[in-house]
């Protein structure tokens, strides 16, 4: 099948496809940390949500900015995932990786076995999947958002199946079908989306929404940027002061918050799609305040490289471009996707200042 499931199943369930080399630990053994050994060393968790991430950036056509929030993002959810479920999910993998070798067959015991443990992780792993895409599709662009229409229609096919699949096995049903995914099916995308420019796609929407994206977009600005150090200061000095007011929103509103944030694990739990999306929409709405901050800190940071480490990273990006995407024929150069220019935001869209600790590290930073 076309690896669309981007988000957690994409990276846990493809480390189950390995084959396992010789010498493998026995079934018996449930010991989770043994077992996340075990799979670490056929493939590391970090290798694959960085392929995952780039596959998914090529088939999408991400610009940069898009591109950074993805692998982000990802590396989160994905951590987070096996961090919650580790007691379950490195025993399970471990003996699922052993059946992916076509020469070694399924008994009907050990598919109970597997099939009724797999079952309950696989369906958290669905409530993620869903919750994640209804956040990611905000950084789409329109034409983006048809192709992840379509994907996330497939997507929902391959659940149907994969959970049939798994359904066989806790019944001790396995036939041929001891692989973790089904057959493949077309894949016939219905857009091949052009790379949007960054003042196309709402990003700060998204980022501005949660804290935990702020850390990732000022590391990943002090990279792009090669900034010095003292620089680097003067951009995590900003981070500090903005994150701070965001905590102190956040604590001050905190009941209309948490009340969205119902809405969201409810939808989430029963794998509604569309209330999922009114919900995430309802919690971009509470976090208008948080979202202007997040635009400070755009802001704020573009005043810290210099001219010659923003005319670099302009090249840089000038011809950014995926070639070979899966799914798409190549296609010509779009259009540069520099940087939009830096402009002071109007007063009204800003939420009223505050003193800024970070003034004079923003100054010294600008001085060649």
């Amino acid at each position: 099948m076309t690896m669309r499931i981007w988000t957690v199943l994409g990276v846990v369930a493809g480390m189950a496809v390995m084959v396992v080399p010789a010498g493998a630990q026995s079934e018996g053994n449930n010991d989770a940390e043994k077992a996340r050994e075990f799979v670490y060393r056929s493939w590391p968790v970090d290798d694959m949500i960085r392929q995952a991430a780039e596959n998914v950036a090529r088939r999408y056509n991400l610009n940069p900015e898009q591109t950074a929030f993805t692998r982000d993002m990802m590396a989160k959810r994905v951590n987070a995932f096996l961090r919650d479920n580790e007691d379950q999910i490195w025993p399970v993998l471990r003996d699922m990786m052993r059946y992916q070798n076509p020469n070694r067959k399924m008994d009907a015991r050990t598919a109970q076995r597997l099939g009724r443990a797999i079952r309950p992780i696989f369906e958290e792993a669905q409530k993620e999947i869903l919750a994640a895409n209804s956040e990611w599709r905000d950084i789409l662009s329109d034409e983006q958002k048809k192709l992840h229409d379509y994907d996330r229609k497939e997507m929902e096919k391959t659940f149907q199946d994969m959970d049939g699949r798994f359904a066989g096995w806790a019944s001790g049903k396995v036939g041929n079908e001891q692989g973790i995914f089904p057959e493949e099916r077309p894949d016939t995308p219905p857009v091949n989306p052009r790379q949007p420019k960054p003042t196309e796609i709402p990003t700060a929407k998204v980022l501005g929404t949660s804290l935990e994206w702020w850390d990732g977009y000022v590391q990943a600005f002090i990279d792009d940027y090669e900034l010095e150090e003292g620089q680097i200061n003067a951009a995590r000095s900003i981070l500090k002061e903005l994150k701070e007011r965001a905590s102190a929103y956040e604590k001050s509103h905190a009941a209309e918050l948490k009340a969205v944030e119902e809405k969201i694990q409810a939808a989430r739990r029963a794998k509604d799609v569309k209330k999922l999306d009114a919900a995430m929409a309802e919690k971009r709405q509470a976090s208008q305040y948080k979202v202007q901050l997040f635009e400070e800190l755009k802001t704020r940071l573009d005043t810290i490289p210099r001219l010659a480490q923003k005319q670099k990273y302009a090249e840089k990006i000038k011809e950014f471009r995926w070639k070979n995407r899966p799914g798409f024929p190549d296609e010509p150069v779009a259009e540069s996707a520099s940087p939009p220019p830096t402009t002071a935001p109007a007063a009204a869209d800003k939420p009223v200042p505050t003193t800024q600790p970070a003034a004079e590290a923003e100054k010294d930073a600008k001085k060649e």
